[in-house]
């Protein structure tokens, strides 16, 4: 019995994305990427903003899709960006999300059969820089870490350079009533 009961925790703890149940506003934010390129998710602080843009993030970066899901999907592989005001932001936030804690890589909402590599970025101790991730399709998905102040107008004028033609980006953002954002993911098709 313990050993059925340390399984089930372990496929829990690697593949978090297989078991997320969205609450009712996490679901519409989710939704509204079928209709709306640029989303923002306002409300109070600690009521899963981040949480639903990781989930987002590593839906659209392995393209694994739950049943309920009827937001936008990618049948290719993605690159994204995930934002923060600084590399320490970045990290405690939106990479321990992504990946999980340090030391416990795949802990996080990507699935860790799907973690590919994990690029190290330089300056700040356990940033992660660059994440290659296994897509449904055969193919690769790319999240690449970026400190930057935000704003949707910099995200507008920010030229793609990543493989490809030109894509027009697709702003998922997230923030509590502050002024300014501290993270955003942005997820190039």
């Amino acid at each position: 019995m313990r050993t059925l009961e340390a399984e089930k925790e372990r496929r829990h703890t690697t593949n978090r994305l297989q078991y997320y149940k969205p609450y009712p506003l996490q679901a519409k934010f989710h939704n509204a990427g079928a209709k709306y390129r640029e989303r923002l998710f306002c409300c109070g602080n600690q009521l899963g903003k981040t949480l639903a843009g990781a989930m987002e993030a590593a839906m659209h970066a392995t393209g694994r899709y739950p049943d309920w899901w009827e937001g936008k999907r990618f049948d290719k592989p993605t690159v994204g960006w995930a934002c923060s005001v600084s590399g320490e932001v970045a990290r405690d936030t939106v990479q321990r999300l992504l990946l999980g804690r340090s030391g416990a890589v795949g802990s996080g909402t990507i699935p860790k059969d799907c973690i590919l590599e994990t690029v190290t970025a330089r300056g700040i101790a356990d940033l992660i820089g660059m994440i290659k991730i296994a897509h449904v399709s055969g193919g690769v998905s790319l999240i690449i870490s970026s400190r930057t102040r935000l704003s949707e107008r910099r995200f507008r004028e920010k030229p793609w350079t990543g493989p490809g033609p030109m894509r027009k980006p697709r702003l998922i953002s997230t923030r509590s009533f502050s002024p300014e954002p501290t993270s955003a993911m942005v997820q190039f098709g």
